[in-house]
């Protein structure tokens, strides 16, 4: 008799085989029917019956889909007659999010015997539900499922890209250079730096983080470190990186006081900021003070494969999908930024996809710090991360579960979909590729990730130590 744990992992793998099928089969469309990647009108689907539902659906147009002079959407939501007349702004929104429904001139709500979907450039279909039924099977080409239940990542990540989506290429090229003026200024400023430091969340961070000395390197942190007040006057970084689309990108009230608290300390520390490329417009739109700060940098993924990269991974290894042994839409297998190849890898998780990357296109000597890894015991401190985090580096508990309750489908399928050995090797191939040139690499404290564990320097003595055995309480 299957346990409750291998039912779960079954019906998380039965879910994953569905998502990649339905998926598959809207890229097939794609590319019989010659869609159009422009988008101008977006239409939501199905029908809507509640104020209650309306109002998440409102809020989140709002905050991902903004009126903008960068983008001409109109966002179509059909609803029921009843809520025809009603004032989107009198909306109350879920308790999780951060009220941003303001005058929402391009939300049009729509009477179901109006609604037209011919006439969609993109369908978000907001219950899963309703995938292959009669109004969306002729339209299959058109549709992304943003359904907070669906699976995974897929809701998040797709709405984190929406507004970028919508952008001509003209606009496109102009924030790309945004980002590249702002990524040679941050250049120019640490280019005599010999070391690089990197600082991920986990618990060795509040352990070691103030017993060393950055003051002459690169110092890069990431996403709720800035919560940490002390210890970002401590490193005084140069460079915060952040991109998660539950914790950082999204109108929950997490993500909301992250941005906040980001923003009181990029004044207060002056330091560039940097995240996707695809999420970088819509961030600057809600807060523009930050344009000669921030950098949107391409990390191709598992979403920004081509048909043909699509196909070869399907023949090689189906057993293994979602996977790539290469920067999808580029020929190298990683890369260290430049202004001529203005991309990385997509690594599973900040400091690989972006941080490492980064400080090893301008230093010789990389020092990581706080990336512990897991126990192999188990995960810890429960089954919803594959990572332990410092706790001085995380906001509560109270607003974590607003992520919880606005993503839901992402922390009940993430114990099932994010394998520590994966990680551990896109670490091991990355830091084997910067030492193939030249670069060096040293980790400030014990780690479970054996590419990092293997390189434990004690005190800056360059002695690397093997830990791989070393019993640690923290995982």
């Amino acid at each position: 008799m299957k346990t409750d744990k291998a039912k779960e992992w079954i019906n998380i793998r039965h879910l994953r085989l569905q998502t990649y099928t339905y998926y598959g089969i809207n890229k097939i469309c794609n590319v019989l029917k010659n869609t159009s990647d422009s988008i101008n009108k977006v239409y939501y689907y199905p029908i809507i019956r509640s104020q209650e539902q309306l109002g998440d659906i409102v809020n989140r147009i709002s905050w991902y889909l903004p009126d903008s002079v960068h983008s001409d959407i109109i966002v179509y939501v059909p609803v029921e007659k009843k809520l025809t007349k009603i004032d989107l702004c009198s909306l109350n929104v879920p308790e999780n999010q951060e009220n941003y429904i303001k005058d929402c001139k391009n939300i049009r709500l729509i009477p179901e015997n109006e609604l037209d979907l011919s006439d969609a450039d993109l369908i978000l279909l907001w219950d899963k539900k309703y995938r292959y039924s009669s109004k969306i099977i002729n339209h299959l080409e058109k549709v992304n499922v943003v359904d907070p239940t669906y699976y995974f990542s897929v809701e998040g990540e797709t709405y984190q890209r929406l507004f970028y989506r919508t952008l001509d290429l003209d606009k496109k090229k102009e924030f790309n250079r945004i980002s590249l003026d702002n990524f040679q200024k941050l250049l120019g400023t640490v280019q005599n730096c010999e070391k690089g430091f990197v600082f991920g969340s986990g618990s060795s961070l509040e352990k070691y983080g103030m017993k060393f000395n950055y003051e002459d390197g690169f110092k890069v942190v990431c996403n709720s470190i800035v919560k940490n007040s002390e210890l970002m006057e401590y490193i005084n970084p140069q460079l915060l990186v952040f991109g998660d689309a539950q914790h950082h990108t999204s109108p929950n009230k997490y993500a909301a006081k992250f941005r906040e608290t980001l923003l009181d300390a990029s004044k207060k520390h002056n330091f560039f900021i940097l995240t996707k490329d695809y999420f970088m417009p819509l961030f600057l739109v809600h807060y523009p003070e930050l344009k000669n700060k921030i950098i949107g940098i391409e990390a191709p993924g598992v979403w920004d494969l081509s048909m043909s990269e699509i196909i070869s991974m399907v023949i090689r290894r189906p057993h293994k999908i979602p996977w790539f042994d290469k920067i999808p839409g580029h020929d190298e297998k990683f890369n260290f930024p430049s202004a001529d190849k203005f991309y990385v890898r997509s690594a599973g998780s900040v400091l690989p996809s972006y941080m490492i990357p980064i400080a090893s296109t301008v230093c010789d000597e990389i020092y990581v710090l706080g990336a512990d890894g897991r126990d192999p015991k188990g995960r810890k401190p429960d089954d919803t991360y594959i990572w332990s985090y410092s706790s001085s580096c995380q906001f509560s508990d109270e607003l974590m579960q607003t992520a919880f309750d606005t993503h839901p489908s992402y922390f009940r399928d993430r114990p099932h979909c994010e394998v520590m050995d994966m990680y551990c090797d896109n670490y091991d191939e990355l830091i084997k590729f910067g030492e193939s040139m030249g670069k060096k690499y040293y980790s400030l404290a014990p780690s479970f990730i054996s590419a990092l564990g293997k390189r434990y320097v004690n005190n800056f003595n360059n002695e690397i130590v093997d830990n791989s055995k070393i019993e640690q309480k923290e995982a």
